[in-house]
């Protein structure tokens, strides 16, 4: 089944979410000066026709409050009122540096003032039956103009632990992150499954920016029944420093 971002002219929402996989990035990751294809399916849930009237894509490196490159604007085009139909819309990107990324797409439609906006800031691990932790590397930026404190929300499951450093610290819930304007900083977030069943989950982190919601991330893992005993894992099956490995621990 194709996954679409689902529009309605009778709808009053415009921030469609940032975990959308009606936008698609092909391949996963991108690689450094090949052309990926980026594709939008879009759907018209409603009973009228949307006619929209271009389409701003832009993209970033993975994570919350960074700076996004403007992609080629997509021209107009008219969804009809009919529920089954979906209409995709390519365009191509070629990647100068690697890495995942995120993807957002503005909708500008003849009903709407303000545009819609919906965003793929999604990673997904499809995981060997061997894995038991996982690290999801990203960027976390100040973009207003003034220093501001961001804080950062987890949201995991029981089956997967889940802790967030930013620059090598672990970050305390309710705790700041002041950054400087347009400020931009590393950040991971480290995952371990307490359970050798089958995983499939997901984790969010969130962030607001002074008391105002920012953007967010979500990361999905799949894996089947873990292969090792409880507590085992691969030696080769993560690249980390002493300092995260030593952060690791305390997950678990």
């Amino acid at each position: 089944m194709v996954e679409t971002i689902q529009l309605n002219n009778a709808s009053p929402t415009t921030f469609l979410g940032y975990t959308h996989k009606g936008i698609t990035i092909t391949p996963e990751p991108p690689q450094v000066g090949k052309p990926s294809t980026i594709t939008l399916s879009l759907q018209n849930t409603g009973t009228t026709p949307i006619t929209i009237c271009k389409i701003e894509p832009k993209i970033a490196e993975f994570g919350i409050g960074v700076s996004w490159t403007p992609l080629p604007t997509v021209g107009s085009l008219v969804l009809p009122a009919n529920p089954t139909a979906i209409k995709e819309v390519s365009l191509e990107w070629t990647p100068t540096k690697g890495g995942h990324r995120c993807v957002r797409a503005f909708i500008h439609t003849s009903s709407s003032l303000h545009p819609l906006c919906a965003g793929r800031n999604l990673k997904i691990i499809n995981a060997e039956r061997t894995q038991s932790r996982w690290q999801t590397p990203f960027r976390l930026g100040n973009p207003r103009d003034l220093r501001m404190p961001v804080y950062l929300t987890l949201h995991a499951p029981a089956q997967v632990s889940a802790q967030i450093l930013v620059q090598e610290v672990m970050v305390q819930p309710g705790k700041p992150i002041w950054l400087d304007p347009g400020e931009e900083v590393d950040g991971v977030v480290l995952l371990q499954a307490q359970t050798n069943s089958s995983v499939a989950r997901s984790i969010r982190v969130e962030a607001t920016l002074g008391e105002r919601f920012l953007d967010g991330f979500q990361v999905e893992v799949y894996r089947a029944a873990c292969s090792l005993p409880s507590g085992q894992i691969r030696q080769d099956e993560l690249e980390v420093s002493p300092l995260q490995r030593e952060r690791m621990a305390l997950v678990a």
